[in-house]
């Protein structure tokens, strides 16, 4: 297990028994790899649960498909997505389903922002989860970029020079769905190879 992730959202004390689907959504960076490896080890709803599965990760309405064939095998699943929030709370009607928005929660950025020593003001994360959400890429970015002392300086130096842009998903990208072995050699190849050094 990956030392250093931050339950910010307590999701080790959530109840999520009769939990058949649990999504996190959100943008990438938000968190979303991350949290899940957390809860396939840390959680017991989900630790050495043999029907578990991850689902890595939709990103267009047709890859709902990947979720409705597992759940349709008696399979419970972890799944990170990028798609709208209301996507899978209609998923309900159907399925047991929890679904926990990642990048709309400023206290996220405040505990990484003191984790790394770096001043801000609560103004400043509230104006930056406003306009980029609560994602870790984005503030590694603004800090990289703009070289300043606090997060408040790197925010306004990056809103002044700088516009971000988000360009829409890619098509045709697998889904994965893996057991939980599968996942976690998944993560653990993705932080080998450098690939994500921040959570997804």
């Amino acid at each position: 297990m990956k030392p250093g992730f931050d339950d910010a959202l307590a999701l080790a004390d959530r109840d999520f028994r009769g939990v058949d689907v649990l999504v996190l959504c959100g943008e990438s960076g938000s968190g979303k790899s991350s949290a899940i490896r957390f809860l396939m080890h840390r959680h017991a709803h989900f630790r050495d649960d043999p029907c578990l599965r991850v689902i890595e990760e939709l990103r267009s309405w047709r890859d709902l498909r990947h979720l409705f064939v597992a759940w349709w095998r008696g399979q419970r699943l972890l799944v990170a997505s990028h798609l709208p929030v209301a996507a899978h709370r209609c998923l309900g009607v159907l399925m047991r389903t929890r679904v926990i928005a990642l990048d709309r929660h400023p206290q996220k950025i405040s505990r990484w922002l003191d984790a790394r020593g770096i001043g801000y003001s609560e103004a400043a994360v509230t104006c930056f989860c406003a306009k980029f959400g609560a994602n870790y890429s984005d503030a590694e970015l603004i800090l990289q970029h703009a070289g300043a002392i606090d997060f408040d300086q790197a925010l306004g130096r990056f809103l002044r020079q700088c516009r971000l842009e988000r360009g829409g998903m890619p098509s045709g990208l697998p889904v994965h769905v893996f057991t939980a072995c599968e996942a976690e050699a998944h993560y653990l190849a993705l932080n080998t190879s450098g690939i994500k050094s921040l959570p997804d």
